[in-house]
């Protein structure tokens, strides 16, 4: 018999490939070099994947993107690497050692370096011999949502934990479903009646209504 966190998690990562599908990220991504897949990636935070590849092709104004100011300096120091040190970087075909090597990098911790790590593999095909070396990414929708749904107590280490716990192969595959979940639909006011995981929910509190014929 499945349990009930077991049955979310399934819930969640079939969402998950969902959100994938629609992306189109592995398309978009393949004819990138290894410099242009870093600057794609630093600026999908926040940022839609039809809105960097605009700016990368010159037809949007950097100041349309959020979080430019902070994204500015990356892209500078990004632009200074050397294509020797950028080949290297991405050659070891570990994720351990690139996201100790994406954290040289200014303005990237610990959070960011997981968050790029999994865009490269997830959504630009970037192939990773360690995929267990990455976690989920601890921005605070996968925080709220992991809470919500019981598996977490919304702590940092508690996703951190409950990822590795359920998915230790590649943790950080439940990133994009608590991700996405969190953005638009189990928001800070919860939009419970239109979440696919409403019945499984130990935190709802609003059941969508079923009309009985009779």
């Amino acid at each position: 018999m499945v349990s009930k966190d077991n049955e979310i998690v399934g819930r969640l990562l079939a969402y998950g490939r969902g959100v994938k599908d629609g992306s189109g990220g592995d398309t978009i991504c393949k004819d990138m070099d290894k410099r242009e897949l870093l600057k794609y990636t630093v600026l999908m935070q926040g940022n839609k994947s039809i809105q960097v590849l605009r700016f990368l092709n010159g037809r949007m104004e950097a100041s349309e993107l959020r979080f430019w100011e902070t994204q500015e300096e990356r892209l500078r120091e990004i632009s200074k690497l050397s294509d020797e040190d950028i080949r290297r970087a991405f050659n070891t075909r570990s994720a351990l050692k690139l996201g100790e090597w994406l954290r040289t990098l200014p303005g990237i911790g610990i959070k960011k370096s997981n968050m790029l790590l999994n865009i490269l593999y997830r959504d630009c095909g970037v192939k990773f011999k360690d995929l267990h070396k990455i976690n989920v990414t601890t921005d605070v929708h996968v925080l709220r949502v992991s809470e919500r749904l019981g598996l977490s107590d919304g702590t940092v280490k508690g996703a951190i934990s409950m990822a590795r716990w359920y998915y230790p192969a590649y943790p950080g595959i439940l990133d994009l479903p608590l991700l996405y979940l969190g953005m638009n639909i189990c928001r800070k006011k919860p939009k419970c009646s239109v979440c696919f995981l409403c019945y499984l929910c130990p935190s709802t509190y609003e059941i969508p209504k079923v009309r009985v014929k009779g």
